[in-house]
C-alpha cells in the first residue's frame, strides 16, 4: 500500500472524480463530511466604492487623443454617427482575460474544500472545487498545488520540474475537480523536509503558468497530519467509541457498490490479559437487526459476525454488508464482548447512524404523513424585513410549500445562490446552505428568521459584504418525494448598493427605444466617457460591450459606478476590451429595476500603441511622523512557514495582489514586507480599506514565489499570505537575506483618489501622505512606494 501511495505522489496528474449535481441544494453535492472540513471561497470579488473606481491592472492610454464627435440625435433607422474610441495593444496578461466571460456552463468563482481537517502520512487528502475555469471561460483550470506553500518539495522531479509543486490537478469543463492529494510519509524518502506527524499544514493552489488560466493564489484551510495506525488516523474514517480501556471505530460511511463495512479496536481484553470474543450486530431498527440466513454463529442469526480480537486486545476487520441494503436506510452498529469466553470483559459499545451511499437515515417526522392542502395556488416567498444590518436577522414568510409525499416541504436557503457558506457543517453536510426551514405539514406555509453573518470571517466565507443580496429558497432533495423548486427574494444588508452582476441581455433588448441618448466619448488622457442624461444622478451604473455575434464582454469584470453630477462617468479602457464594432450598454442597478437596460450605443474601438508616462502622485500633507519600521517577524522565506497566516488571502489581478487581513479592523495601519527566496523587501505602512483590504503591485519582482507579510503598528504579525508571479522558480528553500540595495524593484501599495464619477488611479487603500513621503520614509530599505506608472506593453 505504501508503494502505491508513493507513486501516487510521484504521479504528474491526480485523477479526478464526480461532478457535483445540478441542483444547488443537493446534498449530496461534493463537500466535507467531517465536522472538521472547511471551504474557501476564493472569488477575486471586486469592492466598489461609492464614487466610480474602475481598479484593473491596465494601463490606460495617456496621449491625448482628439474627442470623438457626439452622436446623432436618435432616428427611427437608428443611424448613427459611430465614435471612433481608441485603445492600448499591451499584451493582454490570464488575469486580465477573466473578465472576457464566455456564455458557458463554466462559471468562474473558484471555491476549494478539504474533506477533512487531518490526514495520514503516506495516505491521500481529498480536495474538491468548483468555479475553476480559464480565462475564457471555455474549460476548467490546471491547477499547481503547493503543500505549505512551498515549504515542502518533492525529492524529485516527477510532477514537475518545480519540485514545490505537490500536484497538478485538471478541473473537469465546468470548473469542478474532486481530487485524492497524496501525502508525504514522514520520511525523507517522499519530501524534502520529512514531514511528520505534525501541523498545521495547508495547500496553496496556484493558476496562471500551466495553462492558460487567471492567475490565483488561494490557500486553504489548516490541517494536520497524523501516523497510520494510531487512534487519530482511525478516527478520520470511523466513530470512535469507547468503554473503559476498549475502544473501538466503527466506520461512518458505506456504500452498497463497494458492499463493506469496517471496524477497529484497541484494548478488548478480559481480566486476565487474554484477548476477549467480540459479537457484531447489525440494527435495521431501534429494536430489529439484519439476520443472517447462512453462517449462523451460536444459533443466532443476528450475530453479524462473531471473532476474537488479537493477543495485544486489538483489532480490524472488514465485514460484509446486508443483502438489499439501500442508501438511506437506517443502520447501527453493536459490538459486544462478555457473552462468548470464560472470564471474559462485559462490554457493549452502539455506533450513530451511519451513511448509506451518502445518506444518513432520516426518521419520518411527526405529522408528515398528513395530507398538505396549500393556502396558495403558487409556491411564494416574501421578506418582510427588507433592509438589515450585518449580523442581523431577515424574516421571511412563504406559502404553498407541500410535499406531494405528505406534509410541508423541507426548504434549503441559500445566500447569493450559495457564494457565502458557513464555517462548518453544523446546519447541512453541503455548507452553502445557509438554513433549513420546515413548512407547516398541514398548510405548506412557513414564518422563519434566519440569522445573518456580521461581516467578519469569524461567521462565514467569504465575508457578508453591505449591499444587495438575494436568499434562494430550494426544495426537493432535503425530503423524499419532494417537488424540486427554486425561488429567490432579495434583500438590503447595511447600505444599498448592488452586488454581483445582472444577467446577459437578449439582442430584442437592445432596440432605439433603449438607447436613451447614451454617448460614449474619449477623454484626452485616454480615457473613456459615458453620458447617460436620461438617468438621474447617483444612478447605480453596471457596464459591458456587445461583440458582433451578440455575445457580451465584461472589460470591467463586476463592477458596479455611479452616475457623478454631470450625468456621467469616466472609466478606463481596459486591455481586455473588445476591437472592431461593438455595442457598449449600461444596465441600471437601482433596486426594483437592476438589469434594465438604461442606454447603450455603438462604437469601434482600434488599437494603438500605449505611450509609457510616469504617474503623478497627488499633492498631500506628511504627518507629524511616521510610525517606526517594526522588526521583522522571521528572517527567511522558508522561515514563514513556522508561523501563522491568520487567514491573510491574496488575489492577483496582472500583477497586482489584493491583500486582505480579516483578523484587523478597518482603517488598521499594516507594515507590508515582501519576502522572496534570497532576498526580503521592506515595503512600508499602509492603511487598510472597509474591507481591510490593500493592493500592491508586484510587477517589478518579476517572476516567482513571493511571500507578502503584514505587521501592526505595535510590530505584531497580521499575517501572511503567498503570491506566485509567472512561472514558479525552483530555488525557494536559500536563506534570505535582507536587501539594501537602493536599485532593489519597487512595490507600490497605495489609495484611491477618487473624484466624482471620475476613475481613480490604480493604487489601492493607504494614506495619501505615504504616496508622497514613501520614497523619504523608506530610504535605503530595498524598496520605493510609488504610484502605477503606465507600462509599455508586454513589459
Amino acid at each position: 500500500m505504501t508503494g502505491l501511495l508513493r507513486s501516487l505522489a510521484a504521479g504528474a496528474v491526480v485523477l479526478l472524480l464526480t461532478v457535483p449535481p445540478a441542483y444547488a441544494d443537493d446534498a449530496t453535492t461534493p463537500t466535507a463530511a467531517a465536522p472538521s472540513a472547511a471551504t474557501v471561497d476564493a472569488t477575486p470579488t471586486a469592492q466598489p466604492e461609492e464614487s466610480p473606481t474602475a481598479s484593473t491592472s491596465e494601463p490606460a492610454v495617456t496621449d491625448p487623443a482628439p474627442a470623438v464627435s457626439e452622436e446623432t440625435r436618435e432616428t427611427q433607422s437608428e443611424t448613427t454617427a459611430e465614435p471612433k474610441i481608441e485603445q492600448s495593444t499591451a499584451a493582454v496578461s490570464a488575469s486580465t482575460r477573466t473578465a472576457q466571460r464566455a456564455t458557458t456552463a463554466c462559471v468562474d468563482h473558484p471555491v476549494v474544500t478539504l474533506g477533512a481537517g487531518a490526514a495520514v502520512l503516506g495516505e491521500t487528502l481529498r480536495v474538491t472545487g468548483t468555479g475553476w475555469c480559464t480565462s475564457d471561460a471555455t474549460a476548467g483550470s490546471t491547477i499547481a498545488f503547493k503543500l505549505d506553500s512551498g515549504g515542502v518539495s518533492h525529492v524529485d522531479t516527477s510532477v514537475h520540474t518545480n519540485k514545490t509543486i505537490w500536484a497538478i490537478v485538471h478541473a473537469e469543463a465546468d470548473g469542478s475537480f474532486d481530487a485524492e492529494i497524496p501525502m508525504p510519509d514522514g520520511t525523507a524518502a517522499t519530501s524534502t523536509p520529512a514531514v511528520g506527524a505534525d501541523g498545521p499544514h495547508s495547500f496553496t493552489l496556484l493558476t496562471g503558468s500551466l495553462g492558460p488560466d487567471p492567475v490565483r493564489s488561494i490557500t486553504t484551510s489548516e490541517f494536520d497530519l497524523v501516523a497510520p495506525g494510531g487512534d487519530a488516523a482511525k478516527s478520520l474514517w470511523g466513530f470512535p467509541l469507547a468503554v473503559g480501556s476498549a475502544k473501538a471505530w466503527v466506520e461512518r460511511a458505506v456504500t452498497t457498490t463497494e458492499g463493506v463495512l469496517r471496524v477497529a479496536g484497541t484494548g478488548w481484553l478480559t481480566s486476565s490479559g487474554a484477548p476477549s470474543t467480540i459479537a457484531v450486530k447489525l440494527n435495521a431498527s431501534d429494536s430489529t437487526q439484519f439476520q443472517r440466513t447462512t453462517d449462523i454463529e451460536q444459533g443466532d442469526a443476528t450475530i453479524w459476525a462473531l471473532f476474537t480480537a488479537d493477543a495485544d486486545g486489538s483489532f480490524d476487520r472488514e465485514l460484509d454488508l446486508p443483502a438489499g441494503l439501500t442508501g438511506g436506510q437506517y443502520l447501527t452498529v453493536r459490538l459486544a464482548s462478555g457473552k462468548f469466553g470464560v472470564g471474559d470483559t462485559q462490554r457493549s459499545l452502539l455506533s450513530p447512524l451511519l451513511s448509506v451511499d451518502g445518506t444518513t437515515y432520516a426518521a419520518p417526522e411527526k405529522g408528515a404523513d398528513v395530507v398538505c392542502r396549500p393556502t396558495t395556488a403558487t409556491t411564494t416567498v416574501k421578506v418582510t424585513t427588507p433592509t438589515v444590518p450585518l449580523g442581523g436577522a431577515v424574516t421571511v414568510t412563504g406559502s404553498g410549500w407541500c410535499n406531494p409525499a405528505g406534509g410541508g416541504s423541507r426548504i434549503g436557503v441559500k445566500i447569493d445562490d450559495g457564494a457565502i457558506s458557513h464555517l462548518d457543517s453544523s446546519v447541512h453536510s453541503n455548507r452553502t446552505i445557509w438554513a433549513i426551514i420546515q413548512a407547516d405539514h398541514a398548510t405548506g406555509t412557513f414564518t422563519a428568521t434566519i440569522a445573518l453573518p456580521d461581516g467578519t470571517t469569524r461567521t462565514s466565507t467569504p465575508v457578508l459584504t453591505n449591499g444587495a443580496h438575494t436568499l434562494r429558497f430550494l426544495s426537493g432533495s432535503l425530503r423524499a418525494g419532494d417537488t424540486i423548486r427554486s425561488l429567490d427574494a432579495d434583500l438590503v444588508v447595511g447600505t444599498y448598493r448592488p452586488n454581483g452582476s445582472p444577467d446577459p441581455l437578449a439582442g430584442s433588448a437592445l432596440r432605439a427605444s433603449t438607447r436613451h441618448g447614451l454617448t460614449a466619448t474619449r477623454t484626452a488622457a485616454g480615457k473613456l466617457r459615458l453620458t447617460l442624461p436620461q438617468s438621474p444622478v447617483g444612478t447605480w451604473v453596471f457596464l459591458s460591450a456587445y461583440v458582433a455575434d451578440g455575445s457580451p464582454r465584461y472589460p470591467w469584470t463586476d463592477r458596479w459606478f455611479r452616475l457623478d453630477a454631470r450625468h456621467g462617468i469616466t472609466v478606463r479602457i481596459p486591455e481586455s476590451m473588445p476591437t472592431g464594432r461593438i455595442r457598449l450598454v449600461a444596465q441600471s442597478g437601482e433596486q426594483g429595476s437592476v438589469g434594465q437596460v438604461i442606454g447603450w450605443t455603438r462604437a469601434t474601438l482600434r488599437s494603438v500603441v500605449a505611450r509609457t508616462v510616469a504617474a503623478v502622485a497627488p499633492v498631500v500633507s506628511l504627518p507629524a511622523a511616521a510610525p517606526a519600521v517594526p522588526v521583522q517577524p522571521v528572517s527567511t522565506y522558508a522561515g514563514l512557514t513556522r508561523v501563522s497566516q491568520h487567514a491573510v488571502t491574496a488575489v492577483l489581478a496582472g500583477t497586482v495582489a489584493t491583500l486582505t487581513f480579516p483578523e484587523t479592523e478597518p482603517g488598521d495601519r499594516v507594515f507590508l514586507t515582501v519576502y522572496a527566496a534570497k532576498r526580503v523587501l521592506p515595503g512600508g505602512w499602509v492603511t487598510l480599506d472597509a474591507q481591510r483590504q490593500v493592493r500592491a503591485d508586484l510587477g517589478a519582482l518579476g517572476d516567482g514565489d513571493f511571500r507578502v507579510v503584514g505587521q501592526t503598528d505595535a510590530g505584531a504579525l497580521a499575517g501572511w499570505a503567498q503570491v506566485t508571479l509567472g512561472e514558479p522558480v525552483d530555488d525557494v528553500e536559500s536563506p534570505a537575506t535582507t536587501a539594501t540595495s537602493r536599485e532593489e524593484p519597487t512595490v507600490a501599495p497605495a489609495a484611491t483618489d477618487v473624484r466624482a464619477g471620475e476613475d481613480a488611479p490604480f493604487i489601492s487603500a493607504m494614506d495619501g501622505w505615504l504616496l508622497a513621503a514613501g520614497a523619504v520614509v523608506l530610504a535605503g530599505t530595498g524598496l520605493t512606494l510609488r504610484t502605477i506608472s503606465t507600462r509599455k506593453a508586454g513589459a
